[in-house]
């Protein structure tokens, strides 16, 4: 999954110039550090959608990671959000949380 907060959208439509409609791309870069993948971390780039792995939509634009980068999430989910402390984007990956519904009668 990925979540993009409605702080996070409004900047990176400022920094991108983005209109309402287009797409933002998060993909992985060669070089750099990460706490996720050493050596590696996330890019942005304003692309047309292509590929999808998580998409969502977040202010009437739309945000993605391409199936072939899912593997540095290594089954996480994505959370994007704005820190204001450092006029910047933060990248947060937390471990899925799977719902298992039991279901039983008593007689």
């Amino acid at each position: 999954m990925l979540s993009v907060t409605a702080l996070a959208a409004k900047y990176l439509a400022k920094e991108l110039g983005l209109q309402k409609g287009e797409s933002v791309r998060f993909f992985v870069r060669y070089g750099g550090e990460s706490e996720y993948c050493p050596g590696f971390r996330l890019g942005i780039a304003k692309e047309s959608m292509d590929h999808i792995g998580y998409r969502t939509e977040v202010l009437g634009f739309s945000f993605y990671v391409k199936e072939d980068d899912l593997w540095y999430l290594d089954g996480q989910d994505l959370i994007v959000s704005y820190n204001g402390w450092d006029d910047d984007l933060r990248y947060e990956c937390r471990q899925k949380i799977q719902v298992v519904e039991t279901y039983f009668s008593i007689a």
